[in-house]
């Protein structure tokens, strides 16, 4: 039952499955087509996987959340620390040649959370906002958070200047940037909701109906939105239509995790394997690979990025890897990691938020025991 585990970790109210960690979930361009992927080499020494064969030329944009991929290879070097010394931070985004991510307050440490950004190449962290910060996304131009602290949603440039509220909103489990609108999630309760605004601000509209539903990760673009929720008291990726409506059951699920995207399947973790789905309802799952503890995913044009962990959060026992789409055979990018949570990837590398250990379940985690990762593309 990790999956049970991480959703009382990450905060939301569910338990009879598993973060507002995907990291996850968890925004950006779709990639374009990619050439043959190289053979994988054998795996490296612990922390770092083996060589991998080139990957081919990748199309426009990347990953859905990352802002687009760009060049792509399957070769990274070893698992380097961009930001130390974190604490309770589940989410991370990347985009334009910078890493978002969030750090959790309230019950997961003694201090209030924040919003922090990094260039993807390495510096000093730049602080944007303090607060229980949920969900993040970002559009072209701008980088959205949840504040559960102050109950708002609110938006800043990309730079972290001109942070400005852009509605009042309670309960929000995850949100996501399409074009000019931004999209969240509530769950709260045995009820939750999908909601829509525009970035600039306005009035609210409500998408599906709240009773007996509870939406907890969002992933899509323009073309459809996909939730990870509680249907009838039941895990099911649900699809959301975009100008309202009911939504529908997509498929049912094992695990209350995250969900990703590219322009043509749909990604997410079923009892331990990762899987992804062709974009059409009632499709039937495809396997990727079996990883035990297997929480996150983010992908590029060839390849799945995976983390995973026993979700207890009480040693560095976790794991990232990459899963090519040609082999499906994993390659560990890194090991010995603190609890890893939320993926992204762009064109220079893999980015996961480790939020750190705690003394036992159920505790604060240990301050400053989590970091920001990175595994450079070569």
């Amino acid at each position: 039952m990790r999956a049970a585990c991480f959703v009382l970790l990450i905060g939301l109210s569910a338990c009879s499955s598993g973060s507002g960690g995907g990291g996850g979930p968890t925004d950006g361009g779709l990639g374009g087509s990619a050439g043959t992927a190289g053979a994988a080499g054998s795996g490296g020494a612990a922390g770092s996987g083996g060589a991998a064969g080139s990957g081919g030329a990748a199309g426009s944009g990347g990953a859905a959340g990352s802002g687009g991929t760009g060049n792509v290879s399957g070769s990274f070097g070893p698992a380097e620390v961009l930001a130390d010394s974190q604490t309770a931070s589940f989410r991370v985004v990347a985009r334009n040649g910078i890493v978002f991510w969030n750090s959790r307050g309230g019950s997961f440490q003694p201090q209030p959370g924040s919003l922090q950004s990094i260039p993807n190449t390495g510096g000093t962290p730049n602080p944007i906002a303090t607060g229980d910060v949920r969900g993040i996304t970002t559009s072209a131009s701008s980088i959205v958070w949840a504040d559960a602290t102050t109950s708002t949603i609110y938006s800043a440039n990309l730079d972290g200047s001109n942070t400005q509220p852009i509605t009042s909103a309670t309960d929000v489990a995850d949100v996501l940037a399409i074009g000019s609108d931004v999209y969240w999630t509530i769950a709260t309760g045995t009820s939750g909701g999908f909601k829509r605004i525009p970035l600039a601000g306005g009035a609210p509209v409500d998408l599906v109906p709240t009773s007996n539903n509870q939406f907890y990760y969002l992933a899509g673009d323009a073309a459809d939105v996909y939730a990870m929720g509680l249907v009838n008291g039941s895990p099911s990726i649900v699809f959301l239509p975009l100008q309202g409506g009911s939504g529908a059951v997509f498929a049912d699920a094992s695990d209350l995790v995250p969900l990703a995207v590219d322009g043509s399947h749909l990604y997410t973790v079923s009892s331990d394997t990762v899987v992804r789905y062709p974009r059409t309802q009632g499709s039937t799952p495809e396997t990727l690979a079996p990883i035990a503890g297997a929480f996150a995913v983010a992908v590029d044009a060839d390849a799945a990025y995976v983390t995973a962990s026993d979700g207890l959060c009480e040693s560095n026992s976790g794991s990232v890897y990459r899963i090519p789409f040609d082999t499906k055979v994993p390659q560990e990018l890194a090991s010995g990691q603190a609890c890893p949570s939320g993926i992204a990837v762009d064109a220079q590398g893999v980015y996961w938020v480790n939020p750190g250990v705690r003394p036992a379940s159920g505790e604060p985690f240990t301050a400053g025991s989590g970091q920001l990762m990175r595994a450079p593309r070569l």
